[in-house]
C-alpha cells in the first residue's frame, strides 16, 4: 500500500517506490531505503505527513508519500 494510506502511529517497512527516480534517490539520501522502518507520527493532514525514519522526524507532501510503497 502507498505511505499516504498509513494510519497514524502505525510502524511500517519501505518495500518500494514508484515514481520520479530524481525523488527516490532524494528519499533514499534521507534514510528512506527498502527495508526501513518508518513510523507515521501524523497522518495526512493539510497535505502533508510527518513520519519518524531512524532518528530523524521528516515532513514529506502526499504525492511523494503516495510514491512510496510500504507493508
Amino acid at each position: 500500500m502507498p505511505l499516504s494510506m498509513a494510519a497514524t502511529n502505525n510502524e511500517v517497512t519501505v518495500m518500494d517506490f514508484r515514481g520520479n527516480s530524481s525523488v527516490t534517490r532524494r528519499l533514499n539520501e534521507l534514510g528512506l531505503v527498502k527495508g526501513t522502518r518508518i513510523k507515521v507520527i501524523q497522518g495526512s493532514r493539510n497535505g502533508s505527513m510527518l513520519i519518524k525514519v531512524l532518528n530523524s522526524k521528516l515532513v514529506i507532501n502526499l504525492s511523494t508519500a503516495h510514491g512510496v510503497i510500504v507493508a
